[in-house]
């Protein structure tokens, strides 16, 4: 079972940055976020024997869950935005 809990993004000063989960398959394509689009609501997506559960990008704590084992490597990157 993976579980990722977005950690809270860096505030310096006046800059505060907005993180967003970012995750990839192990063929370089991506499953949730990124190519110019944001998943801001829940969803689930199939990976090779397991399911992964993702909160969106809304919630104050975007989480990745996962049923079963994975059958490939998965990459997870952060999008930072800063304001």
């Amino acid at each position: 079972m993976l579980t990722f809990i977005k950690p809270n993004c860096l505030e310096r000063g006046s800059h505060v940055a907005l993180c967003i989960s970012v995750l990839v398959n192990s063929q370089n394509e991506y499953l949730f976020n990124g190519q110019y689009l944001i998943t801001q609501y829940p969803m689930t997506v199939k990976v090779k024997g397991a399911a992964l559960f993702y909160t969106g990008s809304a919630t104050v704590e975007e989480r990745i869950n996962s049923t079963g084992t994975l059958g490939e490597n998965l990459t997870l990157q952060v999008l930072v935005i800063a304001s």
